[in-house]
């Protein structure tokens, strides 16, 4: 029972991460900043989760594990979600969420290289097809590798790092808290690159619709992401996080008009096929 209701858990994580991926070019087009937007989505995000845990007195991290938390926040979180919505803004939603769907195999090789987890035969052969759909979805014909595409594959690089610490320390600590910790330390460090570079809010009162969408998915994703995580470890969250690319692709054909080339649609099925691929060694 605890491994199906994490599963479900880390389902609604990708779900509500897939559709912020669609709201932040909305919220682009409305004429806000990636760094005003991610300032908002985290400082909003972190302040009601924080009042949230006042009331219902969840405790604090406390000790190394709160310092850790604050790092990783400020530091190595503001670093990823940098990459991916930026990302978001100069390439298509659809292409984007494709490419950090190398994580899971990215996970997978950390997991060998720093903790010596066993690789076998099919795991291997999973991270070769992963490989294989990363060149169909890049297109090899020089086109592929623009700042988008690049900061694209930095995200997934970098989440796939911070999957795999974060696992490390989440024994004993709730994840409500562990939210609320990374979520205002992302804040108030991003909001320092929004003192030197300035606050760019949206033209329009209803440009502000897809930035408190973007506020509530955030809520709802990590916290989701950490509560399921808990229950079936960072390898099977990464795994069973492969609705998110659907609804990415998805909803940008319907509310932005994307449409990805046919061999890069192939490349991400091939990226898929390897995370199930994984997914069936690691839950066997």
């Amino acid at each position: 029972m605890q491994k199906i209701q994490g599963a479900i858990l880390i389902i609604i994580s990708s779900i509500a991460f897939g559709t912020m991926a669609v709201l932040a070019p909305l919220a682009y087009q409305a004429g806000t900043t990636p760094i005003t937007l991610l300032f908002l989505r985290f400082l909003i995000a972190g302040l009601i989760m924080l009042i949230w845990m006042l009331v219902a007195r969840i405790p604090f991290p406390k000790g190394k594990t709160l310092l850790l938390l604050i790092l990783i926040g400020s530091i190595w979180y503001v670093l990823q979600t940098l990459a991916y919505f930026t990302a978001l803004s100069m390439t298509a939603a659809g292409l984007v969420g494709l490419l950090l769907y190398l994580y899971p195999a990215i996970v997978a090789l950390i997991g060998a290289i720093a903790y010596r987890e066993r690789l076998s035969k099919a795991k291997l052969g999973a991270l070769g097809l992963a490989l294989m759909g990363t060149a169909f979805t890049l297109k090899p014909d020089g086109d592929g590798l623009s700042l988008g595409i690049i900061l694209a594959l930095t995200a997934a690089i970098l989440y796939a790092g911070y999957i795999v610490i974060i696992d490390k320390l989440m024994a004993g600590v709730d994840p409500r808290s562990a939210t609320t910790v990374i979520m205002l330390s992302t804040g108030f460090s991003i909001g320092g690159i929004v003192a030197l570079q300035g606050f760019q809010g949206p033209d329009e009162i209803l440009g502000w619709i897809p930035i408190l969408a973007t506020v509530l998915c955030s809520i709802i994703a990590l916290g989701a992401f950490f509560a399921g995580m808990k229950k079936v470890g960072s390898t099977n969250a990464a795994i069973l996080s492969t609705t998110e690319p659907f609804i990415i692709v998805g909803l940008a054909a319907w509310w932005l008009g994307e449409r990805l080339e046919i061999s890069q649609l192939f490349g991400g099925l091939l990226i898929l096929l390897a995370v199930l691929f994984l997914a069936r060694q690691d839950l066997n």
